[in-house]
């Protein structure tokens, strides 16, 4: 996935040079090389290994708080699942913020 959110990436930004994915693609890879692709792939882990963790115990102490005795209640898990999502993104954008930074800043030429 990170080779994509680099194309993304540099896409989004303002008056970007890009037409298309290929485009993007291509230029990248000529003039920065295949490691371009993968620059922020060591903030990427930064950021998802703390979302995961944070989600799943966010979740799992929900789901106890909010059903107790363990009843099969989709609502729990709608609940305690938007509720975990919601902590473990806010824990994880800053490194989010930082990782799209600094991917989306083209080197000079």
């Amino acid at each position: 996935m990170n080779p994509f959110d680099v194309i993304k990436q540099r896409m989004q930004l303002r008056n970007s040079q890009y037409a298309s994915v290929s485009s993007a693609f291509k230029t990248v890879y000529r003039t920065e090389g295949l490691s371009a692709f993968y620059v922020s792939y060591p903030t990427t882990l930064m950021m998802t290994i703390p979302f995961t963790a944070v989600q799943f115990t966010t979740y799992e102490y929900l789901k106890d708080v909010i059903n107790p005795n363990g009843a099969y209640s989709p609502t729990t898990h709608i609940i305690a699942g938007g509720a975990a999502g919601a902590v473990a993104a806010a824990v994880s954008t800053p490194l989010d913020v930082m990782k799209t930074l600094y991917v989306s800043i083209a080197p000079e030429a």
